[in-house]
């Protein structure tokens, strides 16, 4: 049960910083250079959608952190710890929490970066934008509870592949 709540409110901080860090299109006014078109409106100091994405960053990392705690308790008790490495499972689980891990380490180099600020910082929270959504890989785990649901596909899959 605690896995799918840590799923519904890590998809729900990914559609949140995702909304967040869009800027708006609108079209181009007369004569306005394309560094004016993109100057960072919605991104000043003390933005309350700046402010925010911070705090969305981290709870990903605390995610990470519960879902690295499964992670470890599934090793520890694996029947075959080998079996386990090889199956899917193992890397369902171990893409559950890695991208937090990168997205910890990011944070911890550079803090949450915002977009539009310079051009070191523009790179650096589009990668920690990445990393936020590679965090959604965790939907895989939902398999587990909703009746395996992969490897009915793969049945289907195969037995249809000559259609």
């Amino acid at each position: 049960l605690y896995t799918f709540v840590l799923l519904v409110i890590s998809t729900g901080n990914f559609i949140l910083v995702t909304s967040l860090c869009q800027q708006p299109v609108r079209a181009f006014k007369d004569e306005e250079t394309e560094e004016e078109h993109f100057a960072p409106r919605l991104w000043e100091e003390g933005s309350p959608k700046r402010d925010a994405v911070g705090p969305c960053r981290y709870l990903e990392v605390f995610i990470g952190a519960v879902f690295f705690a499964e992670w470890v308790a599934r090793l520890i008790r694996a029947p075959r710890l080998c079996d386990y490495f090889w199956s899917g499972w193992h890397a369902v689980d171990v893409l559950a929490w890695l991208p937090a891990y990168f997205m910890m380490a990011s944070l911890a180099m550079h803090g949450s970066c915002f977009e539009y600020e310079d051009e070191r910082q523009t790179g650096i929270a589009k990668t920690q934008l990445a990393l936020h959504g590679f965090c959604m890989l965790r939907l895989f785990k939902l398999d587990r509870f909703v009746g395996h649901m992969f490897m009915h596909l793969h049945r289907v899959w195969t037995q249809n592949k000559v259609i």
